[in-house]
């Protein structure tokens, strides 16, 4: 909060021209533990969605990457995930 931050700001905003707006709230996979939306941010991701985005809660960096792909293949566009091996 020092350096700015507003309090349950969305982890990741993702922003494709023409028409595609995300906004993600990132959590550990329930794997790991159990995490949950801090009113915050269940406010902010209700907020951005008003404005047209697309919001999700993800477990993990691979929930968010195919949620992503999906929004953007509703669209048209379709992507390839990188591969990491």
């Amino acid at each position: 909060k020092r350096m700015g931050v507003k309090s349950g700001v969305s982890d990741w905003l993702f922003f494709y021209p023409p028409n595609v707006l995300i906004a993600i709230e990132l959590k550990v996979p329930e794997t790991v533990r159990k995490a949950y939306p801090s009113k915050e941010e269940r406010e902010w991701l209700t907020a951005f969605e008003r404005c047209g985005f697309r919001v999700a809660v993800c477990r993990g960096w691979r929930q968010a990457q195919a949620f992503v792909i999906a929004e953007l293949k509703k669209e048209g566009i379709n992507v390839e995930p990188p591969s990491l091996f």
